[in-house]
């Protein structure tokens, strides 16, 4: 199985999907990786105000990894018009899961020819101030299953 990963600090603001879809190409040439794994941070502005909100209500951050979720899915579009046949049978990989916490995001696609993830599952750890419950630190994971074996991303 082959993997893309990725981190990008976005730095609270949104990106061109085109632009998304030149940085999805780097790294391989013809067949594209069975699995995409995204880590994005700062999709929100991190001001005091919506790391509160964000860790208290879902609304702010859970909006913006919808937001992302569909810019991806946009990318892989261009991706698959820029190298025709690199995702198989399957066309553009589908979304497997993702998961949020205040500005950090985890998302992973994967190629739908054959395999593909069953079992996902998504978690978040806060260790922010107050006793741990704000998410302006922590980590978020995604782990699944692929065919015999089992994956997991933090």
């Amino acid at each position: 199985v082959s993997v893309w990963c990725g981190t990008y600090n976005v730095n609270g603001k949104k990106e061109q999907a085109l632009a998304l879809s030149h940085w999805l190409k780097q790294g391989w040439a013809s067949d594209a990786p069975q699995l995409f794994c995204v880590s994005l941070q700062e999709m929100i502005d991190l001001s005091p105000q919506n790391v509160a909100k964000a860790s208290v209500m879902e609304g702010t951050s859970g909006a913006a990894l919808r937001d992302w979720q569909g810019l991806f899915a946009r990318a892989f579009g261009y991706v698959a018009a820029a190298r025709p046949g690199c995702f198989g049978a399957g066309g553009p990989p589908r979304l497997v899961g993702g998961e949020h916490m205040v500005g950090v995001a985890l998302l992973v696609f994967a190629r739908d020819d054959g395999v593909f993830p069953q079992d996902a599952q998504a978690a978040r750890i806060p260790t922010g101030a107050v006793g741990g419950r704000l998410g302006n630190k922590g980590g978020v994971a995604m782990s699944f299953r692929l065919a015999d074996s089992s994956g997991c991303v933090v």
